[in-house]
């Protein structure tokens, strides 16, 4: 490979003021371009509160600072090659938001002691992370309503056989697991409730498809009511406001929005510095477009990430940031078995992968109204890679090592603009066809293998051609003089 090291003559004498050189380096390209994704896919993090452990040694905690950590770089990880899915979530959490707050504020029981809780964005958001808890306190007898409903009825057998089945877990696993905190860091507070135990097993005989709002997501139901097996429930805000007509709690928490400010970590320098940083770049890019200089394909992308955290950002506005604590209330009362079957089928709804224990999952879908939350998050990943992949086509006419490799990139570019909205297109809740559904899937499963193909070429490509920048792509401008924080 061949480098260039510029030469630069020193002063002969002492001044007061040396400029610096007029050229920029390829690392000059490479850590400021760094230094925005790092920032941009790491601190629009809005992870849910992570589950409560009692690390009690320093061997304790440091385990568990690392486990949160490894969470965190896994997330940044899903942020790098699929910010667009970022968007779509952050979508979905804001319609999740919108809609609680609205039925919140609409209903009868958002009474406190002292008076009246006002429903924010917020509290919704916070809730929805898994906020706030409610407590079944040991050693005490809390009253058990009678629930009318037969129990263990034989018609009723092969709805719970095909939900066992689904997923895949047993109620006791369950219980055990969720009792040991991952990495050996320290003491879960969960832990199993023996009238909540019973009550979810009774749920479970009892239950009938009709008693289920998406009577075919099985697993999914199961996996929410076998969490309320414990001696503490983590409810997101639909669940939390059913529990309260419920009367399973008497009154939501006075939570108070600045009291929710207290617990957000996220820090307010560090999105301003990332805005200033993002800001450079983008002047950089205009002062060369307007001096006829070149670029690399490496910083367009970066405007790319840096466009789709901004929309990531607005939509997450009022949602906390690195909230470590819950609230906590305590409960009325234990909850009759078919109320429990209702919180469950009000439950969070993980893609990808299941629910994996009693917090609240990073990847949960929060119920709204039917297929509401799925199709916000459809959309909003469509928007995100539009915004994507339209920045991308900025760099249509830039300097390539090949013509090929040229036509790659624009095919590349308006592949991740174009398979989205075809995807979008064709609706796959319009009909109830056993074909037409594995025809979709099918268009489904290759429209993502086309996408992912095209995003691994263009990440490919925005490396290699940094070793084929055109020589003007090395001028500096006077957009250099300004401070850089990557």
């Amino acid at each position: 490979m061949k480098s260039f090291k510029p030469n630069c003559t020193l002063p002969h004498d002492s001044y007061g003021y040396v400029s610096g050189v007029d050229i920029r380096s390829t690392l000059d390209i490479v850590w400021s371009c760094l230094g925005i994704l790092l920032l941009c896919t790491w601190q629009i993090q809005h992870l849910n509160v992570p589950r409560q452990i009692s690390s009690t040694t320093v061997s304790e905690r440091a385990r568990r600072y690392l486990y949160q950590t490894c969470i965190k770089a896994k997330w940044m990880v899903i942020t790098v090659l699929a910010p667009e899915i970022i968007s779509g979530k952050a979508c979905a959490d804001w319609l999740s938001a919108k809609g609680n707050v609205r039925k919140m504020n609409e209903s009868s029981f958002t009474e406190l002691a002292e008076g009246t809780v006002q429903w924010t964005y917020t509290h919704s958001f916070f809730a929805d992370m898994g906020g706030i808890e409610i407590h079944f306190p040991p050693r005490t007898t809390l009253h058990v309503d009678q629930d009318p409903k037969e129990v263990g009825s034989a018609e009723h057998a092969p709805f719970i056989s095909l939900a066992m089945r689904a997923a895949k877990k047993d109620l006791q696993e369950f219980s055990v697991r969720q009792a040991l905190a991952p990495w050996s860091s320290g003491l879960v507070d969960w832990r199993a409730d023996p009238v909540n135990e019973r009550l979810v097993v009774e749920a479970l005989q009892s239950a009938t498809a009709a008693d289920l709002k998406l009577n075919h997501l099985y697993r999914e139901w199961f996996e929410n009511l076998a969490v309320l097996q414990g001696n503490i429930w983590i409810l997101d805000a639909n669940q939390l406001r059913l529990a309260r007509e419920q009367g399973v709690i008497k009154c939501l928490p006075n939570i108070r929005e600045d009291d929710l400010g207290d617990r957000d970590k996220s820090d307010a320098l560090i999105k301003f510095l990332s805005v200033l940083q993002v800001l450079w770049l983008i002047i950089e890019l205009i002062v060369r477009k307007s001096q006829d200089l070149g670029s690399s394909q490496l910083e367009i992308v970066t405007v790319a990430y840096a466009a789709c955290s901004a929309a990531t950002y607005a939509l997450l506005l009022y949602k906390p940031q690195g909230v470590q604590q819950p609230f906590a209330v305590v409960a009325s009362r234990y909850p009759t078995p078919l109320e429990m079957i209702k919180i469950a089928a009000e439950g969070p709804f993980p893609y990808i992968y299941g629910r994996q224990g009693h917090w609240m999952p990073n990847n949960a879908f929060h119920y709204v109204e039917f297929w509401v939350y799925f199709r916000g998050f459809l959309v909003g990943s469509v928007l995100g890679a539009t915004i994507f992949g339209c920045i991308h086509c900025i760099a249509w006419n830039f300097t390539f090592p090949t013509q090929v490799e040229r036509l790659l990139w624009r095919i590349a570019s308006v592949l991740t603009v174009a398979v989205p909205w075809i995807t979008m297109a064709v609706n796959p809740f319009t009909t109830s066809s056993r074909i037409v559904d594995r025809i979709w899937w099918g268009f489904l499963f290759s429209s993502a293998g086309v996408y992912i193909v095209a995003r691994l070429f263009i990440t490919v490509e925005i490396f290699r051609t940094l070793y084929f920048l055109p020589p003007n792509a090395y001028t500096a401008t006077w957009s250099i003089n300004f401070p850089q924080f990557g």
